[in-house]
């Protein structure tokens, strides 16, 4: 995370916060106002 605030179902992440999902999971993004984030995928993602 660059800036702002992130949340999901797990937990709220913050400038500096790295987040590492396991291969096959999925989850649900929010943010209350805006966030700024770096984001590398290794294989491709299904956005539903």
């Amino acid at each position: 995370m660059l800036d702002g605030v992130q949340a999901d179902e797990s937990d709220s992440y913050g400038p500096g916060a790295l987040r590492i999902n396991e291969a096959g999971t999925s989850h649900s993004i929010r943010s209350e106002r805006g966030c700024l984030l770096l984001i590398h995928w290794q294989r491709p993602v299904q956005f539903l």
